[in-house]
C-alpha cells in the first residue's frame, strides 16, 4: 500500500502540472487509474492512503473527484486511523509508516478554506490540529493559517 499511494501521489501531481494538455493527461490517466482504484480498494485502513484518496476526492475534475462530501469523510477517517499510531509506544519500528494524521487535517482544512462557501471554524480548527503536530511546518503555519484567518467569520443566525 505504501508503495502504491505514493506512485498515486506522484501520478495525481503530474496530471496537475500537465493542466489542460490533453495527451499528457490521457498517457497520465491510463497510469493513475488502475493503481488508484486498487488504492481505494486496498488502502481504507491506512491514513496515508486516506490522504491521498481524499485529495483526489476533492481535487481531481469530475468524474474522478470534486465530491467535497466524500472526500471529508475521507479524510476525516485519516485523522481517526492515525490516532493509534500518534499514541504508539516508542518501540514501533523508525522505519515503520506513522504519519498520515496531520497530513489529513491540513487537507480538510485547506478543503473547508477553498470551497465556494468556506467554513472559517472548521478550517481553523483542523488548521491549528495540523501546526499543533507538526509545528515546523512552513506552509501550514505560515501561509495556510494566515488564508483562513483572513477568511470572513460567519455571522451567527438570529
Amino acid at each position: 500500500v505504501e508503495a502504491r499511494l505514493a506512485m498515486v501521489g506522484c501520478w495525481g501531481n503530474l496530471a496537475y502540472l500537465a493542466g489542460g494538455d490533453t495527451e499528457k493527461n490521457k498517457a497520465i490517466l491510463a497510469e493513475l487509474l488502475p493503481a488508484y482504484k486498487w488504492l481505494e480498494a486496498n488502502g481504507q485502513d491506512n491514513p496515508r492512503a486516506l490522504w491521498i484518496i481524499g485529495g483526489m476526492q476533492f481535487a481531481a475534475p469530475p468524474p474522478y473527484g470534486g465530491d467535497i462530501s466524500r472526500a471529508a469523510a475521507t479524510l476525516r477517517r485519516g485523522v481517526a486511523l492515525s490516532w493509534p499510531a500518534a499514541g504508539a509506544a516508542p518501540e514501533v519500528p523508525a522505519w515503520s509508516p506513522s504519519w498520515g494524521g496531520p497530513e489529513n487535517l491540513m487537507n480538510l482544512a485547506y478543503m473547508y478554506s477553498h470551497v465556494p462557501a468556506p467554513d472559517r471554524a472548521a478550517a481553523l480548527a483542523y488548521a491549528e490540529g495540523a501546526v499543533t503536530a507538526v509545528p515546523e511546518w512552513h506552509y501550514v503555519r505560515d501561509i495556510l493559517l494566515p488564508q483562513i484567518e483572513a477568511l470572513p467569520v460567519a455571522v451567527a443566525a438570529r
